[in-house]
């Protein structure tokens, strides 16, 4: 913030006297004049720091239904992907037992993605399950599910609950601050200062005004300056030249961009920084709608962790190929199932076997069981692939939609810049410049008066304050 003083003291004691009425008051007028910008100011300020919790509320919202939704329905989907598999394990050990005849924890079954179970192991896997889901749907319930949100982090529902009933309080206690004056803005010429205070200082100016018209109702002013004392033309030139120095360094500063300004959402800022900010959002903004076309861009999702839509086409085409293989391996006769008795074996080395003599009734029945098994496991190993695939398939559709609290907010941010950098800086120097020229013209109208004759008392003017919260 650039502040000049020219040296006009405006709370000293009633000047003694004046070449006409007009001298004496114009500085009251001038401040009161300076406390009705301060007023527009101020309820411009306030209006925008108003929407900008309106903005940050908007966003916690946004975050709470968008960001946090998404990875939701991701973290459902990775639910029902568990249940699905648990139970392709348990239908898969009941089709693919080894030894029908075996009795207990001796009959046994590999199962494709679970290797070796019996009856133990499978109960055991299947009570974990049920236990981890439990935990993990009663977290879900109660909202301490922790999962990933672009503009937050890891977080759950009840901090982004809380995140918004935050934002909200904080939107009701600034109309609580504005109302009772705890809210205030910098303004040049007044430092910090509330509406209360501006009417105070205007209400003081008009008492000023007063007293001294009284004083010249009652004829007992001198030939005397106001605000100035006994001075010559060149004292006041002098006074000139320095208002006219302070002009020109203000239109210097805000010509290079350097001026300072202050705005609760950006704190003390010149234009040039501003416009690096800008540009750096706009970059910010540009990478992500280009990592998004590209397919790079990257979000945690639940079940499957950081990744992008390129990484998901290529576990979709890994998952395919491995399809493909398996149905291959299928189709000539080389997919391997263990066989009791003789080990892994593919359809025709089974065949082979079987053509053997000298088998016995055992061996040929296991290697009649290994040969249906072959399908059923094929099957499931096909089933557990697909599950895979068609959760591979829904990441990559949705994850656009991990980005849009981000863009949100990113978009958000480049208007409210840009509306800062057209309005801030030319409103803080049409302040500066106004209050330098009321000064200025002040100074002249003393200079034109040092020579000639005492000009005619001017009438009263009414003083009203034209703003209002």
């Amino acid at each position: 913030m650039i502040v000049f003083w020219v040296g006009l003291a405006l709370w000293g004691p009633p000047p003694a006297g004046a070449y006409t009425v007009q001298q004496i008051l114009q500085p009251y007028y001038d401040d009161i004049q300076l406390c009705i910008d301060a007023m527009n100011a101020y309820n411009l300020a306030a209006m925008r720091r108003r929407g900008e919790l309106n903005q940050q509320l908007s966003q916690a919202v946004t975050d709470l239904r968008n960001g946090l939704g998404a990875n939701l329905m991701r973290y459902k989907e990775e639910l029902a992907r568990r249940n699905a598999v648990d139970k392709a394990m348990r239908e898969g050990f009941g089709r693919l037992i080894i030894d029908p005849f075996a009795r207990g924890d001796k009959r046994s079954a590999h199962v494709p993605h679970f290797g070796w179970l019996n009856p133990k192991t499978l109960q055991q896997r299947h009570r974990q399950h049920l236990e981890q889901m439990r935990r993990d749907q009663a977290a879900l319930n109660s909202g301490d599910t922790t999962l990933w949100v672009i503009t937050v982090g890891h977080t759950n529902r009840k901090a982004l609950q809380a995140r918004v009933a935050a934002k909200q309080k904080a939107k009701s206690d600034f109309r609580v601050a504005v109302r009772r004056g705890d809210f205030k803005i910098y303004f040049p010429g007044l430092g910090w200062v509330n509406h209360v205070q501006l009417r105070q200082r205007a209400a003081q100016d008009q008492k000023k005004i007063d007293e001294i018209r009284d004083q010249i109702r009652r004829g007992v002013y001198r030939v005397h300056i106001p605000h100035l004392g006994w001075v010559t033309r060149n004292d006041v030139l002098a006074r000139i030249k320095k208002v006219d120095d302070a002009i020109a360094a203000t239109n210097r500063q805000f010509r290079l961009g350097r001026a300072k300004v202050f705005r609760h959402y950006l704190g003390w800022t010149d234009l040039k920084t501003l416009q690096a900010t800008i540009k750096k959002q706009m970059q910010r903004k540009s990478d992500l709608l280009d990592s998004l076309a590209k397919g790079t861009f990257k979000a945690n999702l639940a079940g499957v962790g950081w990744t992008s839509r390129n990484d998901l086409d290529a576990r979709i085409r890994k998952t395919l190929k491995e399809m493909d293989q398996v149905k291959t391996l299928l189709r000539t006769g080389h997919y391997r199932v263990p066989v009791n008795g003789f080990g892994w074996m593919d359809r025709k080395q089974i065949e082979q076997q079987l053509r053997r003599k000298g088998l016995t009734k055992q061996q040929k029945a296991n290697l009649v069981r290994g040969l249906n098994h072959i399908g059923a496991a094929s099957g499931i190993d096909l089933r557990i692939r697909g599950i895979e695939l068609n959760r591979l398939r829904t990441c990559r559709n949705a994850i656009g939609q991990h980005a849009f609290p981000l863009k949100v907010s990113l978009h958000a941010n480049i208007q409210r810049l840009r509306q800062y950098q057209q309005e801030a800086f030319s409103n803080e120097r049409n302040s500066i410049l106004g209050r330098l020229q009321r000064q200025r013209a002040f100074l002249q109208q003393c200079l034109n008066l040092i020579p000639s004759k005492l000009p005619p008392l001017p009438p009263k003017k009414p003083l009203k304050l034209q703003f209002s919260m």
